[in-house]
């Protein structure tokens, strides 16, 4: 990446354009011959509205890209959402619904006297479903990490009907990351805020009619502080567990709840301190009960997990991790336009560590003594008391190179599996797409074909006839910088990070989160 303080990614940080008809894609190598379905992507793709502009990545207006795979051809599609934030941001062509790191700009025509009374009203937060899908049944939805979500028609991208999940769970909030079982049953995580505040752990049938009614409460834990609850991203499940961290980036409610009147952003209302643990919370995820044992770990923040599985009387966790939780303020547009999402700061890295967690906890149990100690998968893991009586949990890295976006054969989810892919944008010298061997803590690198390049989250996608883990392919977007350079849809040998095809986009894309595949039998690789 660039080292000089130039604005060489403005192309791909302003105003994406609309390719309402699907455009042949020319494709250099060869696409393989089973490769048939639709790759959804989601991320932000409107940057300026009026004579506002958003100051996060994590701000822009949802833009919905599609990449159709047939008879080795791929077509290609993007557009807009139509969610009530777009309506109402372009109605007024201003800002008027405040996102993650963005305030509503302050209507022209209001006082601060009549802008004080509107804070009381109904407060609008956004539907804007830039971060990931989630599909229920057959239908997918656009999702952002309020509990507002918006049906996307899968082939022509149009957007349908609305769905308010807090219609049939009490929830201020969820995450864009939710969790499959084998049943097609959908798992997450969200927070109500109030005087007895508590983190939902919330359950979706896989019914036919795929609305979200379905949507029960497994059980909730308290907050550490009400005032002050933990901003979090994912979860982690295994096959009876949901594995949750409330880390010490927290959130100001007081100043989210006066955010109408102060002109603040979620962003504002939020801050790391180092200096309190992170609590590690371990749901039941049948009957709703949390592991009755207080567990803990020095200060971290994480925004991915990737996989997670029992094994005997142990919880094995796999996760990206941050060790300072400022990283969240790096991702400003200014940043993001000069290039400097690479960054010298190692505790702004994010790494891919494990941490095990044992079950079957002793009653008497010697402070500091490693209850890892002999477990032959532990591999230098850790899990000790301490004289305060809490669980102490120490992770261990499986790979020496930063990584985020973490993706696996989703097929293996919650149970053990060997390998772990993503997206290499933090390090100054290596960028690209990483694949980890979690079991040897090796790794391969794929390397971008210049500085004027990011890659974005690799996707797999299983070869169907594949015998292998790593059978099949890595659906990785490549970003360029300007419209001088060749964006395009990067396909992957799983096994061996070789490129097997590049399909040529005829328009520049974002840099965006999340992708959802689906093959033309209507199955997917989920996350």
């Amino acid at each position: 990446m660039p080292s000089e303080q130039s604005p060489v990614f403005n192309d791909a940080f302003s105003n994406h354009n609309e390719i309402e008809r699907p455009v042949q894609c020319k494709v250099t190598g060869r696409l393989p011959s089973w490769l048939n379905g639709t790759l959804l992507r989601n991320g932000p793709g409107t940057f300026k509205i009026g004579d506002n502009e958003v100051n996060h990545w994590f701000d822009g207006l949802a833009y919905i890209r599609r990449y159709y795979f047939e008879n080795g051809k791929m077509f290609y599609s993007a557009k807009h959402l139509r969610s009530k934030a777009f309506k109402l941001n372009h109605a007024a062509n201003r800002i008027v619904v405040g996102e993650f790191g963005t305030a509503a700009f302050p209507d022209p025509c209001k006082t601060m006297f009549q802008r004080f009374f509107s804070h009381f009203e109904q407060k609008t937060f956004t539907d804007n479903g830039l971060v990931n899908f989630v599909q229920c049944s057959d239908r997918v939805y656009a999702v952002t990490e309020t509990p507002a979500m918006n049906e996307v028609d899968v082939e022509t991208l149009d957007t349908k009907e609305k769905i308010n999940l807090a219609k049939y769970v009490t929830v201020n909030t969820v995450t864009a990351h939710h969790h499959y079982d084998s049943q097609g049953n959908i798992y997450n995580v969200g927070s109500t805020f109030g005087s007895s505040g508590e983190y939902v752990f919330v359950r979706t049938d896989n019914t036919k009619e795929g609305d979200f009614k379905a949507t029960t409460k497994i059980g909730s834990i308290p907050m550490n502080s009400v005032l002050n609850p933990s901003y979090y991203h994912s979860f982690g499940m295994t096959e009876d567990y949901i594995v949750f961290f409330e880390c010490p980036l927290r959130m100001n409610v007081p100043k989210l709840l006066a955010s109408t009147v102060t002109g603040s952003s979620f962003l504002d209302t939020m801050h790391w301190d180092p200096s309190l643990p992170t609590h590690i919370h371990v749901i039941n995820k049948k009957t709703g009960d949390p592991l009755q044992i207080k567990i803990r770990s020095k200060a971290f923040f994480t925004f991915h997990h990737a996989n997670a599985y029992q094994k005997g009387d142990y919880l094995i966790v796999d996760y990206c991790k941050t060790e300072n939780g400022n990283v969240v303020r790096e991702f400003t547009m200014e940043n993001m336009r000069i290039g400097q999402i690479t960054t010298t700061k190692k505790d702004m890295w994010a790494m891919l560590q494990r941490m095990v967690i044992p079950l079957n906890i002793p009653k008497k149990a010697d402070n500091e003594k490693n209850l890892l100690e002999g477990v032959p998968f532990a591999k230098g893991c850790k899990a000790f008391f301490k004289s305060d009586g809490c669980l102490w949990i120490e992770d261990v890295p499986l790979c020496n190179i930063p990584v985020e976006l973490p993706r696996y054969n989703y097929s293996l989810n919650t149970k053990p599996y060997k390998y772990c892919y993503g997206a290499v944008f933090q390090h100054p010298d290596i960028t690209g797409i990483l694949k980890v061997n979690v079991d040897t803590k090796t790794h391969v690198v794929w390397r971008n074909d210049n500085d004027k390049q990011l890659c974005g989250e690799p996707v797999f996608v299983a070869d169907p006839y594949g015998a292998d883990e790593d059978d099949g392919v890595l659906l990785c977007p490549l970003i360029a910088a300007s419209k001088n350079e060749d964006p395009a849809i990067l396909v992957l040998d799983a096994k061996t990070m070789k490129e097997v095809a590049r399909c040529h986009l005829p328009a520049l894309i974002p840099l965006g989160f999340h992708g959802l595949y689906m093959a033309q039998n209507g199955l997917s690789a989920k996350f």
